[in-house]
């Protein structure tokens, strides 16, 4: 987490002092926020002043992918039980067919009729019977329809308990939603802007004037109660301003884990699955534990799960993206349309699929390292098992395994040039990636008092992107190379442009008194240049 700090303002506005929002939302030096805090004057001017009623329109009835989010969201139930109890509740007859794309009523749906089936329930019948009696349903003219099936809607009666009744009741709800008038509210809104700084705070407030649709959801309103300001100040109208003195201090937090019903909606939204398999794919990954669901049902990555993703993406990056599968799916409604004939788009499928394959099982090597390095059990004190380096992205130590660095938090193997030896350096950072520099030494001679030591800082991050040529990583700082040693050269370079190299100076009592030759002096004055293009002969890597 990093800290920041926001200014606290209140103002006052027809004689009721009301809390303001600081435009600027959070400043990230401690030492700006204090000085414009201290520089606030006790008077502001009117920007902007306004105040309106707007209308907020019905939810539209459900279609399947639209119940799995909401059902999760609010029972608390996975997308594969959501499905089980709607197709038991549609066999049974109490609703329509719960598989379908289409939000849209057709013009032959009969929507009074379906209202009087709902009058007699004791939870929402008088609701119902009051939308009929008043005239006040009317049928939705937004929506999709998608020339499948008609939207998720009761189709006769259900009393029972249990999490079938809660599904029922939550599909019920929703139609009776659809079907009834939309919700009012009144919105203010004040733009200030302080004297003495220029600093621009804001005031908001919204009040529920009519529930409409929200009396049958029974959602929980905030702006239920409220009360206006009753008179908004003109616009270049002065007001009183109050800024704390002292900015309040808070932290970032990183963003939440997905929960089931975000991962359907991103699921629909690049085209991974249909409405009929969605359910199947989350409940697949989470018996095969990659995937284990959290309280809030949010979705948490196992470490066989997260090692499993970064192996494929390690061979073929495609494999754990949603292009491959979106673009199979895409195949299918081609196949549907009937602009190919099926054979064909078979073919091609299990061509590109078995092309994957190969691939991928040629270069499996790099698969085994990574689940050597993520289930490698050390007795307690290892030295492998100690904190080699800071990695810059996610601010936690790498360890070293063998001839690579690996990242615990992100299951990655980050490589290192070879020969020669790393160690770590003096916690100076890669102005690129923030990860700490490592000292990279290039040995040459035949004997330990003959060797001379040719060091260079070396970022494991930048080297492992331009080395192993990883162009989907965050850190494209430097292009992708056909030669390793290239590769080493340019982001050597790159960062001893910024930070200082290292020091490769030897202590006297290490050397013993010889007479060392011209090519070996020519090699020894090479060791303070910034790049190891002099040291060619000495650097052999492996392409």
């Amino acid at each position: 987490p990093e800290p920041f700090w926001e200014l606290t303002a209140e103002a006052t506005l027809a004689g009721e002092a009301v809390d303001l929002a600081w435009d600027r939302k959070r400043c990230f030096d401690r030492a700006v926020a204090a000085a414009l805090a201290r520089g606030c004057g006790a008077e502001a001017v009117v920007a902007e002043a306004s105040e309106g009623t707007r209308a907020q329109p019905p939810p539209l009835p459900f279609n399947t992918v639209e119940l799995l989010k909401t059902a999760s969201k609010v029972l608390r139930l996975s997308p594969a039980q959501t499905m089980r109890h709607a197709e038991h509740l549609y066999l049974d007859g109490h609703l329509s067919y719960p598989r379908t794309e289409t939000n849209k009523f057709p013009p032959s749906f009969d929507v009074e009729g379906a209202l009087r089936q709902q009058a007699g329930d004791d939870r929402w019948g008088a609701y119902a019977r009051r939308l009929l009696d008043d005239g006040a349903w009317s049928r939705p003219r937004r929506g999709t329809d998608a020339g499948d099936h008609p939207p998720i809607t009761p189709t006769a009666p259900f009393d029972g308990g249990g999490p079938a009744g809660r599904l029922y009741e939550l599909v019920a709800r929703r139609f009776l939603a659809a079907v009834s008038p939309d919700a009012l509210r009144r919105a203010q809104r004040v733009a200030l802007r302080d004297r003495a700084t220029g600093e621009a705070f804001t005031f908001s407030r919204e009040v529920l004037l009519e529930p409409g649709f929200l009396e049958v959801l029974q959602t929980r309103r905030d702006d239920e109660g409220g009360r206006l300001v009753e008179r908004l100040p003109a616009p270049g109208a002065a007001v009183a301003l109050r800024v704390d003195a002292v900015p309040r201090e808070r932290q970032t937090r990183p963003p939440d884990r997905l929960t089931e019903a975000e991962c359907v909606a991103l699921m629909e939204k690049h085209g991974i699955g249909t409405d009929a398999s969605i359910p199947s794919h989350i409940e697949n990954v989470c018996k095969r534990n990659y995937v284990q669901v959290d309280s809030g049902r949010r979705l948490r990555p196992t470490t066989l799960g997260l090692a499993l993703a970064r192996g494929f993406g390690v061979v073929d990056a495609a494999l754990v993206q949603p292009a491959v599968r979106a673009q199979i799916e895409k195949l299918c409604d081609v196949v549907a349309r009937g602009d190919a004939p099926r054979g064909r788009v078979v073919a091609h499928a299990i061509q590109m699929f078995a092309a994957k394959f190969a691939y991928f099982t040629n270069n499996l090597a790099g698969v085994e390292a990574l689940f050597d390095a993520v289930f490698d059990e050390r007795p307690e004190g290892d030295k492998a098992e100690r904190p080699f380096a800071r990695d810059g992205p996610t601010a936690q130590y790498l360890l070293k395994r063998g001839r690579r660095l690996f990242a615990p938090a992100t299951k990655e193997l980050l490589q290192l040039p070879a020969p020669g030896a790393v160690a770590s350096l003096n916690g100076a950072r890669c102005p690129a990636c923030r990860s700490e520099l490592l000292r990279y030494a290039l040995r040459d001679g035949p004997g330990a008092h003959d060797r001379t030591d040719v060091a260079y800082p070396l970022c494991a991050r930048c080297f492992d992107v331009v080395a192993g040529g990883k162009t989907q990583c965050d850190f494209r700082t430097f292009p992708k190379f056909k030669s390793r040693r290239r590769a080493v050269r340019v982001s050597t370079r790159h960062i001893s442009t910024q930070v200082a190299p290292a020091s490769t100076a030897r202590s006297p009592r290490s050397t013993p008194p010889q007479r060392r030759s011209g090519a070996r002096r020519r090699r020894r004055s090479a060791s303070s240049a910034p790049c190891p293009t002099a040291t060619r002969r000495s650097a052999r890597f492996s392409s």
